[in-house]
């Protein structure tokens, strides 16, 4: 079972099989979202690879997922030197920047990251593989 107090970092594939397009889905999936898992967080790093994501045209709708992601009521995990400086001393398990980036934030913040990535997987950080 879950933890619903045990904080989580979401990476950019949680949600990937929502159609967040359906007209009322995503207002209410924010909505439950953030009444049962308020001590989550989405990293800016999130935001930022989706939109380039959106940019490249790998994701393309809905258009605005980006701020639809912001507005979903979650804590807001910025980057910090901090993070910055144990993403580039990561082992090159995974050279992905935005997933290193994730690790390192979940490392140094001592989050459990929610992903599906077998990559992050093999860091000595806390996980949730789904």
């Amino acid at each position: 079972m879950l933890n619903l107090r045990d904080p989580r970092l979401r990476d950019a594939h949680q949600g990937g099989n929502l159609n967040l397009g359906e007209p009322n889905v995503l207002p209410q999936l924010c909505e439950l979202i953030a009444a049962l898992l308020s001590a989550h967080s989405v990293s800016a790093v999130t935001v930022w690879e989706v939109a380039i994501k959106q940019a490249t045209g790998k994701i393309e709708e809905p258009a605005d997922l980006p701020e639809r992601i912001r507005d979903c009521g979650f804590a807001t995990l910025a980057i910090s030197f901090e993070h910055a400086i144990t993403a580039g001393r990561l082992p090159l398990i995974h050279r992905d920047p935005f997933d290193r980036m994730l690790v390192a934030q979940a490392k140094c913040e001592d989050l459990t990251l929610v992903t599906m990535d077998p990559h992050c997987q093999k860091y000595e950080v806390s996980v949730l593989p789904v």
